[in-house]
């Protein structure tokens, strides 16, 4: 990368800058559930599922700042990870019941729950003084989410038919993220408010 002056045509300051990472992953599903019936006219179910996912990422990355001459002037180098845990885990539990042949009812029940834990951490090493900086960062989110839905179905003739419904369902949040900074002088980390 090139820095111009300010006539856009002069390069002031060069910049050359390596970047190589790898990323890795493990992720598993998991779902099972059963039907059970009662008696000819009513039926329960419940199944559960889950995903579970892992993803950590490292790099490293030597940056070189050049005169316009192409004389190394400055140099640092970077280390980062960042880390993905992911976890996905619900629940469903459903009854049916025929009251006659034309009259029904269908319940159905959700419970889903998602944690996902980010981290990341970065380090930038200045080798002439061997000063190093070091960024980290928490990134939790947690989703849970709670649904229910009711269906009356009732059978007129071969033509038509009486429908009636409810359904509501509840979400809670919490995303509270933290990124501390410590300059490498000996005072420890601090909160990084930028």
């Amino acid at each position: 990368r090139k820095y111009l002056e300010d006539d856009n045509a002069t390069v002031k300051s060069i910049l050359v800058q390596d970047f190589f990472d790898k990323t890795s992953g493990h992720s598993h599903s998991l779902k099972t559930g059963i039907d059970y019936t009662i008696n000819s006219t009513t039926t329960i179910g419940v199944s559960f599922n889950g995903i579970f996912v892992n993803r950590p990422t490292y790099g490293n990355s030597y940056a070189i700042w050049q005169n316009a001459q192409g004389v190394e002037d400055s140099s640092s180098t970077t280390a980062l990870g960042y880390f993905i845990d992911f976890k996905n885990v619900g629940g469903t539990l459903n009854f049916h019941k025929d009251f006659s042949k034309k009259t029904s009812l269908d319940i159905d029940g959700d419970v889903i729950g998602y944690h996902i834990h980010n981290t990341s951490t970065f380090e930038n090493t200045d080798p002439a003084t061997a000063l190093i900086e070091t960024y980290l960062g928490n990134m939790p989110t947690k989703l849970h989410i709670i649904s229910g839905k009711a269906d009356f179905t009732h059978k007129i003739n071969d033509n038509s038919s009486w429908e009636a419904g409810w359904k509501s369902s509840h979400t809670s949040t919490n995303n509270l993220e933290e990124y501390n900074f410590n300059d490498g002088l000996g005072s420890g980390f601090k909160e990084d408010l930028a």
